[in-house]
């Protein structure tokens, strides 16, 4: 990726959200896909992005209610809001199937800790405004629910959600499939991660191959933290292949100052959350820098070539 590729318009996505008299700024930015509608109701360009809010910068104590979160569609070339789809729901994604976005987010539910989702949720819109009434398309078992991403395949589509079964690392990729986006069927030993961190995941279909992407978390030489996203591919989601040697897709900017004005001793040490966009014979990633705590900025790139041309590649020899 040439990182000197940062158009300026991909910080538009980096917005400011007021709730009563707090500040905070948007976490996990996720741009999900571009669709372009022939409807006359919707005859411009949009960008599908995801918002999680999530409390960051604090300008007056007050007390972060997470059941307020949620996620925003904005049109890409204005900037104004389409629709807020969903409160009280957080790690969401959007898929593009014909005339239809279908968004999954995972349910905080109510009289439960944060971040203890015992389901995903999937909406279904045809104009991006007006939404169905969210339904669980994954409940758990024994553990809860966080990142998810959806791919096609043939005839059939195919969800990855992130799981903290005990049985496994915390985040751990599970997989499930389905007809119609709205029913689906948990695939027995369709695992990865079960061995290491993984999470942040994006997941792509390109035959015979399904690609994901993830957050690895490393070590420097002196023991600091940091992360950076790695790719992997599989056939059929049980047995994986991983690239030859150490390929990061995405890699911190290790001099990178994340926000020079409020916090000048603080460096970029993360590169994770990335998805991908096709676009005029280019290839455009989006993802998440900062610490992976209390700082993050939104970041591209891009790739002179196909998706296909750059995940090929991280497994050639």
């Amino acid at each position: 990726f040439d990182r000197s590729a940062r158009p300026s318009e991909v910080f538009r996505f980096v917005l400011c959200y007021i709730i009563g008299r707090q500040f905070v700024i948007l976490h996990q930015i996720v741009v999900v896909e571009i669709m372009r509608k022939k409807k006359e109701k919707l005859n411009s360009e949009y960008i599908v992005s995801l918002y999680d809010v999530y409390l960051w910068d604090v300008i007056n104590d007050v007390k972060y209610n997470f059941h307020e979160d949620h996620f925003r569609i904005r049109d890409l070339e204005t900037g104004h809001p389409v629709s807020h789809p969903l409160l009280n729901h957080f790690f969401a994604t959007v898929f593009i199937h014909g005339d239809k976005a279908y968004a999954f987010s995972a349910d905080y539910g109510y009289d439960r800790p944060w971040w203890t989702c015992q389901a995903i949720d999937v909406i279904v819109s045809d104009d991006l405004i007006s939404w169905s009434k969210p339904v669980p398309a994954i409940r758990a078992e024994n553990e809860n629910l966080f990142n998810n991403a959806v791919t096609r395949a043939s005839d059939h589509f195919y969800m990855l959600y992130e799981t903290d079964d005990r049985a496994y690392p915390k985040f751990t990729f599970k997989f499930a499939w389905s007809d119609d986006l709205l029913h689906w069927n948990k695939i027995p030993g369709a695992l990865y991660g079960t061995d290491k961190y993984v999470g942040g995941p994006s997941m792509y279909y390109i035959a015979p191959f399904f690609y994901v992407t993830y957050v690895n978390h490393n070590k420097d030489k002196n023991g600091r933290d940091f992360f950076d996203s790695r790719i992997v591919r599989s056939k059929d989601l049980i047995t994986w292949e991983e690239p030859k040697g150490i390929r990061p897709v995405v890699y911190p900017d290790f001099t990178h100052v994340i926000d020079p004005e409020n916090h000048p001793d603080q460096f970029e040490i993360n590169a994770s959350d990335v998805e991908f966009e096709e676009k005029d014979g280019k290839v455009i990633a989006y993802w998440n820098g900062g610490n992976q705590w209390d700082l993050g900025d939104a970041q591209s790139a891009e790739y002179d070539g196909s998706l296909k041309q750059l995940f090929e590649s991280f497994f050639e020899q």
